[in-house]
């Protein structure tokens, strides 16, 4: 007796992991095919990621990875123009970049008003306008469609703006490298303080006479922006072959985001629509 009460305990045992097996097995056999298919998906995964890390460690340009920071994929790129190329158009822009020269089409009578101006310190004026506009604000050529609202005297000026481009250049493209870099304010939208732009030191005159407007005016710093351009100085950070290089350089390491904060204050909303 003794004997068969050392003997049983020790023969249950296998038995009991015998089953346990049994059943771990059957369960198994139920999942193996989704069990397979999370192995599947997880070695495409990690085979992918293992290939565009070797990709992006093999770029030319060693593209390089940040902590914390999310990657923005890379954006098209533009070709370099030749050197001395390059420098005689960022000279032709330049000289563009000293006026403003608009003509304004109301719709209906929706236009009167006049302004002077000699820098954002010594200002007088009142005007409003509704309809379309042609012209060139500095470099960017464009036909848009406006609702302006503006007065003040001196630097007491405020106005309300709403712009929606019709047409025009890439200067008047806030997706451009040139607009996304730098705000340049060609395109303005909202309750603005002065009339929206970011040339404070601008001089000239407006006057609109219920069917037609006109506008001109110069900019005092591109005119010294002109200048010293030809000495390779570029105090208007406005040369359009520096700005591709460096974009086109920022397209190596997509984990730095350009410049766009602005973006949600250049929409274009329906010009005259509340």
């Amino acid at each position: 007796m003794k004997c068969m009460h050392t003997v049983a305990p020790a023969g249950f045992l296998p038995a009991i992991m015998a089953f346990l097996i049994s059943a771990a097995v059957q369960f198994c056999v139920g999942q193996a095919p989704a069990i397979a298919s999370e192995v599947s998906t997880d070695a495409m995964s990690t085979t992918s990621s293992a290939a565009q890390a070797k990709s992006s460690d093999t770029s030319p340009a060693g593209r390089r990875s940040h902590p914390g920071i999310i990657p923005a994929p890379p954006e098209r790129t533009y070709p370099e123009r030749p050197l001395i190329v390059g420098f005689v158009l960022d000279r032709a822009l330049d000289l563009c970049d000293l006026l403003r020269v608009r003509f304004h089409v109301p719709h209906g009578y929706r236009s009167v008003g006049a302004k002077v101006r000699a820098t954002v310190l010594a200002q007088l004026g009142a005007i409003f306008f509704e309809g379309k506009s042609v012209g060139l604000d500095r470099r960017g050529v464009g036909l848009w469609r406006e609702w302006r609202l503006e007065g003040g005297v001196g630097p007491v000026y405020g106005s309300r703006v709403k712009n929606e481009m019709i047409a025009g250049n890439r200067y008047t493209n806030v997706e451009h490298p040139w607009s996304r870099m730098y705000r340049r304010g060609i395109v303005r939208n909202g309750v603005l303080w002065d009339d929206g732009r970011l040339q404070p030191l601008s001089v000239g005159v407006e006057l609109h006479l219920f069917v037609f407007g006109v506008e001109l005016e110069t900019y005092p710093q591109e005119w010294l922006d002109a200048v010293i351009g030809w000495l390779g100085l570029d105090s208007a950070n406005d040369d359009e072959s520096r700005i591709l290089r460096r974009w086109n350089e920022w397209q190596t390491i997509p984990e730095l985001n350009i410049r766009n904060e602005w973006k949600e204050t250049l929409k274009q909303p329906d010009a005259g629509k509340d």
